[in-house]
């Protein structure tokens, strides 16, 4: 834990962090003693704003970075909808934030489609963390495999989606469907209904197994 306001600052303003299992925004380290610094913050569901002491055993800074993964991202009135994976990376110690931040969360930006006019574009971070899919994520809520199939056959627009923190499903314009690891292709299924996955893949057999997912 820190002392002052100003490694309260440095290290949690404008990062998203967990109070009492709820992500939250921290917006602003406030107080002057040690004993009473308190922080500004809203809950990123809800948007309520709220004071609390920065003492509250409720807070946890530190194991938010293992809830990242795939989220689901309708951006531009549904124009892209597509399954992004966000991972936490290292940085150097002395620009480290203790929450998630822009400093310290990677990922790549929607796929461009043409035939649907869509280039290729990277989310801002605010974008990120104001959109109700990174809420989902980080409290792990994903549609089930049924519902995904679902999903595909009704809605041709629908790019990709993620039914797991670290699998997805997308369509391309043209071809079979193709199951993601990790932000990597790593199997292929014409009809949704039994999945290929390539040779160095073949370690997560039983865990796709395990999830509903025909592998042949």
């Amino acid at each position: 834990m820190y002392d002052t306001k100003e490694e309260f600052h440095q290290k949690l303003v404008g990062t998203v962090v967990l109070y009492n299992s709820v992500p939250v925004s921290i917006q602003e380290a406030l107080g002057s003693s040690k004993n009473k610094i308190i922080l500004d913050c809203y809950k990123l569901r809800t948007k309520e704003r709220e004071t609390v002491s920065a003492w509250d055993p409720g807070w946890d800074f530190r194991t938010i970075g293992s809830r990242l993964g795939y989220m689901n991202f309708d951006y531009g009135e549904g124009s892209y909808r597509q399954a992004l994976y966000l991972t936490r990376v290292a940085v150097r110690q002395a620009v480290s934030t203790q929450g998630l931040s822009q400093k310290n969360v990677k990922y790549d930006g929607f796929r461009p489609d043409k035939t649907k006019g869509l280039d290729y574009y990277k989310p801002t971070w605010t974008q990120i963390v104001q959109n109700e899919g990174f809420v989902d994520t980080l409290e792990r809520k994903y549609p089930s495999l049924t519902e995904i199939y679902d999903v595909f056959s009704k809605e041709k627009s629908l790019s990709s989606k993620a039914f797991h923190p670290k699998f997805a499903i997308n369509k391309p314009s043209i071809g079979p469907f193709y199951l993601e690891y990790r932000g990597k292709d790593i199997g292929y299924s014409d009809d949704l209904s039994r999945w290929k996955i390539g040779e160095d893949y073949d370690y997560l057999r039983e865990t796709l197994e395990h999830i509903n997912m025909k592998v042949v």
